[in-house]
Order: C-alpha cells, then structure tokens, then sequence
C-alpha cells in the first residue's frame, strides 16, 4: 500500500528545493513526471565539481533529488512541445515548477494561463525572492536568496569572522520542507473543495527569514536586553551583546584528541548548574555574573578561557561519557563521510546502499520521513534525459508513429 498512490504530478524543476519535494511524493507513491529541456535538467552536471560521475548510468548527486520519477524531455521553444505539456495536466493534480515566471509566462504555463483551462490543478510555484518588490525578477540560488539575504549567513559565523563555509544546497534543502508541505497543503485544499484547484507559491528568501527567526527578533532595536541593565562592560554601537566566542552553553570546543564536541543547552540557567560542575568549574555556579547571559557576555574574557581549557583537558569520548551520564545533551561534531556510516543511522534507515549500474555502490540519504505500515520505494538510480519519454507519451494517447515524427522534429528526446 502506497501512502498517495494515484496522485499525478507534473514538474517543470531544476536543481534541488523542488525536485528534492517531488522526489518524496514519488517515494510515497504519487506518479510524478519531470519535464527536461533537451539538454536536461543543468543539475545533473553538478556532481563534475567534485569529480564524480554525470553519467546516464551513474549520477548520485541527480540521483539524490530525483529518483523515482518519470523522465520527459521536451523541446520547450516550440509549440507542439508545449501541447504535450498540456496534455499531461488535463488529469494531473499539480504543476509544480520553480522556473522563473516570466519564463513561464513567456510558455504560457503561468497560472493565469492555465487557471481556466486547469481549474483542477494544484498549482504550485517556487521562486527566489517573490513576487513582489525589487528583487522579484532576480535570480538566486540558495547561497543568495537563503543564506545572504535573511542574515544567516552572517548571523551563524563567529563575531567578526568571514560568512560561514556553506554545504552544496543546504538552504534548498531546508526549504525542501516548506516546499513539500505547500504541495500538500494544495492537495488537502483539493480534496476538501470538490476537486478546486489552488495557487500556492514560496521561495528561498522566505525559508532563509523563518529559519533567522530568532536572530531577525532579538535584533531589532526595541528588543535590546542592555538599555534597562547596570552591568560592566559595554554595547557595541548597535546596542547588541558583545558576543566573541558565542553562547556559552550551546557552542563547539576542541577536545585533547583534536575532535570537537557541541554542548547544547538552551537554557543558560541550566547550564550554569549542570555544565560548569561537569567542567570542574563549580565556583562559578554562584556567581551573580554568570546567572544571565547577557551578565555572562560582559564578562566573557574571564570565563571563556577556563571553559575552553577545560573541555581540551579531555577526549571527545570522555566527554561523550560524561554527559550522557550527566543527561546533558553532547555530541560530536562528525564529517559528512563518517555520518554516513553512523551506526544510529543505519539502524534507523536513515541511509541505504544504491548499486548504480556501473556496479559502485554509494551510501546515499534516506527522505527523512517514514510511515509506518505504508510502502515507500526505495531509492534507485535516475535514467538518463527522456528515459521515459516513450512511455508517457503512449499512456497519453500518442501514438507509436506519432512519436517517432515529434522525435524526427526535435519536439521530443526519447531514449527508451
């Protein structure tokens, strides 16, 4: 049993926040049908930048976003290509696409094109910046539209260092999420309204803001905890914390075996009284100057050093020990290539082995969600630019000949 079977999805996606969603709601079963240019998606090239294979039989990066799907590949520039997209919608449930609109409404597959047509259709589009506003025609990739433009990218490196080194399609992964959920969201409102379709629209902009919450409130100048507050020390010109090595008791230390460790506790109090003894630092437990955050940060240059030294006095195996006898939330910082083989995550099948057909085998990442007593597939190498291109078209209606003469004219590519 399939979590969404006979839902049909049609895509028009590049790189990763939109075809990492599709990608879910093919493993739970719907039908979803990716829409290449000829030239194919530019993402299927990415994984040359580290030196691994691009190739039809092998392609892990690609594979990551887009496995389970079903490949078309239409020649966008003509008119018979753009019939055949129209052709897939009339029994789809949604157009899910993050071209740029006014690509899309160069097409005529913007929503007010296809609303009267399509009034069933789920429409849902993905955009940088949005609609509105002076950025709305811009392009952006994550590193841009997620990360600089809703201060992460400053607000998450270390005081007066560089913009933090950022992981290939970190924020398009993050807004995958919110992008998974508005599909949803649109099919529930379908199905609840007689079979009405709906407009639903997000961007990278908007997943980069509601991830900076925190750090978008606590900046702004009412919010300022020092006005009211008699402490040593000083505000800096934008009245904010003077804030060197980060907080304290949600933070990264160096241990003796040269590997870091991330203490994580939220609430300052807590851990001046469950940290600081672990860290043989009970004197301060008392002091009036460690009771607040804002009391710690004005003091930062006595406490921070014997903190610092006290957690490279141990290995991160003896850490590890101590605070989880302590029930004190630790871990250690791993790298990509050692989490993939965490024991935790094989036991939960939050990764699996993909034999490509080269014969490699590759740890690849699981979805994160699992449903329990519902099949989901599993994940398997992506074919090549209209790997399916046949098969759809023949469950449309089109005929062999017809196929072969769309293929003669350059309107299709078919490699099946």
């Amino acid at each position: 049993m399939n979590l969404i079977e006979g839902i049909k999805i049609v895509t028009l996606e590049t790189h990763v926040a939109v075809p990492g969603a599709t990608r879910q709601l093919a493993d739970w079963g719907a039908e979803v049908i990716k829409i290449e240019a000829p030239t194919g998606d530019i993402w299927r090239m990415y994984g040359a930048n580290f030196g691994i294979p691009t190739t039809d039989e092998e392609n892990a990066i690609f594979t990551i976003e887009n496995s389970n799907k079903k490949l078309i590949s239409i020649n966008l520039k003509t008119e018979e290509g753009l019939a055949i997209i129209r052709d897939l919608l009339r029994d789809a449930d949604a157009f899910v696409s993050n071209v740029r609109y006014a690509s899309l409404e160069n097409m005529h597959l913007d929503y007010d094109s296809l609303k009267d047509e399509f009034p069933h259709l789920v429409y849902y589009h993905f955009s940088s910046y949005g609609y509105e506003g002076p950025k709305s025609q811009r392009p952006g990739f994550d590193a841009a539209a997620f990360w600089a433009s809703s201060g992460v990218l400053k607000d998450w490196s270390s005081d007066g260092d560089k913009p933090i080194n950022l992981s290939t399609a970190f924020g398009d992964t993050i807004a995958e999420g919110n992008v998974l959920s508005g599909i949803l969201g649109g099919l529930l409102y379908k199905k609840m309204h007689d079979g009405k379709g709906i407009r639903v629209t997000s961007s990278l902009m908007a997943s980069g803001l509601w991830c900076n919450f925190s750090n978008l409130i606590t900046g702004q100048a009412d919010y300022c905890p020092m006005a009211q507050l008699d402490l040593h020390g000083g505000m800096d010109s934008s009245g904010k914390l003077p804030v060197k090595l980060g907080i304290p008791f949600a933070n990264s230390y160096k241990c003796a075996d040269g590997r870091w460790i991330y203490v994580c506790v939220l609430e300052h109090t807590r851990g001046v009284k469950k940290v600081l003894p672990l860290l043989g630092l009970e004197r301060w437990v008392d002091d009036p100057r460690m009771q607040s955050l804002v009391g710690f940060m004005f003091n930062q240059d006595e406490f921070y050093p014997p903190i610092i030294e006290a957690f490279a006095s141990k290995t991160s195996d003896e850490w590890l020990r101590i605070f989880e006898e302590a029930d004190v939330v630790l871990e250690r910082v791993a790298e990509g290539a050692e989490a993939v083989y965490s024991e935790q995550a094989i036991a939960n099948d939050y990764v699996c082995d993909v034999e490509f057909e080269t014969k490699r085998h590759v740890k690849m990442v699981n979805p994160p969600n699992h449903f329990y007593g519902i099949e989901t597939l599993p994940t398997k190498s992506v074919g090549g630019i209209g790997a399916n291109t046949k098969a759809i078209l023949k469950e449309h209606g089109y005929s062999e000949d017809k196929i072969e003469e769309l293929v003669n004219a350059g309107i299709i590519v078919a490699k099946d």
